[in-house]
């Protein structure tokens, strides 16, 4: 007997037992005028993740689904795997260790897409909870005062102008589901799920930010997006510049957007060098910019700390100490 879903809500899960319960139930809590289904993905998890999402299937039998146990397979399959399986019109993904506060944030965002078929998909701001200190920033997008374009994004996303918080993303399923795509990202080697996912939504239809914050991001000490390990952080953004490549080069965009696009990476290694006290990884990007002529001259007095990894530190340390407390959470 066919469902009436009009929406389906996607949870990605790993090892987040001390975290998953409250995913799930603030799922289940939202409000709506129409009836939706939760996709649970765990990924293999160690720990009892997949014991809890299992107690919800039975408590939940006509809303919760888990996806079969099977070996661990990244974030980008499973998340393959929820898509392929959804049966709503729209999907809200949101992972294991996040969980979103506003009780209406579905209804909202399924109410501005049946309303206005020309979007494809709608995102809001977030509030950031610092797990390591406590420290809760609300409307974070609103506190870093950043401008959220609406409409045709896709060269503003692909250039890391701005963001689109997964967690707080509402799209038509059928715009990725029909082109297999997220098997192509798979194949790819992308690190990513969501961040492909967007690129590929907004090259083909319109994309819409509400300014209210409907879902809470956890900072923890180690993640995909926030790794710990020095290596993984350098790994992490070779591996957004790959996803961009690809884009550049499958929808043939503008030079002009290219080379943005070679700037953000170049910029952003270099950020990342320079905090990590690596002059190796600093000097190539560094010339790339300089031939750019977007060498500054706070660069050039970096890349010569550089040269004293103990002095860079010291220097690190006290540049540190005169920044703003929400600055340096951002930083952590």
């Amino acid at each position: 007997m066919p469902n009436n879903y009009l929406a389906s809500v996607g949870i990605l899960c790993y090892n987040q037992e001390q975290y998953i319960r409250q995913t799930i139930e603030a799922a289940l809590n939202q409000r709506t005028s129409f009836p939706f289904e939760v996709w649970i993905g765990d990924d293999a998890s160690s720990d009892d993740t997949r014991k809890i999402a299992e107690e919800y299937e039975r408590s939940h039998p006509e809303i919760v689904k888990l996806l079969p146990k099977g070996p661990n397979k990244g974030v980008v399959l499973n998340c393959c795997e929820i898509i392929k399986n959804v049966e709503g019109k729209y999907t809200a993904m949101c992972s294991g260790d996040d969980y979103w506060h506003n009780p209406l944030k579905l209804q909202m965002e399924v109410e501005f897409l049946e309303q206005n078929t020309d979007f494809g998909l709608v995102h809001t701001d977030a509030n950031y909870f610092f797990e390591k200190t406590g420290f809760l920033v609300e409307y974070m997008n609103r506190k870093n005062k950043m401008t959220i374009k609406d409409g045709d994004v896709f060269n503003e996303l692909l250039t890391g102008e701005f963001h689109i918080n997964a967690l707080t993303a509402c799209f038509r399923t059928e715009l990725l589901r029909g082109k297999n795509n997220l098997d192509l990202f798979y194949s790819l080697g992308f690190n990513l799920e969501d961040y492909p996912m967007w690129l590929e939504i907004s090259r083909h239809t319109k994309v819409k930010y509400l300014d209210e914050s409907t879902a809470t991001y956890r900072i923890l000490g180690d993640s995909i997006s926030r790794p710990a390990d020095p290596d993984k952080k350098f790994k992490y953004a070779d591996g957004i510049n790959k996803i961009r490549q690809f884009f550049c080069q499958e929808y043939n965009v503008d030079e002009s957007i290219r080379h943005q696009v070679n700037i953000e990476h170049w910029e952003k290694i270099f950020r990342l060098s320079y905090k990590m006290l690596k002059y190796n990884e600093a000097y190539p990007v560094f010339q790339q910019l300089k031939k750019a002529g977007l060498a500054t001259s706070k660069m050039q007095l970096q890349l010569a700390l550089l040269r004293y990894p103990a002095v860079c530190s010291i220097a690190q340390k006290i540049s540190r100490s005169f920044k703003p407390k929400l600055e340096r959470q951002n930083m952590s």
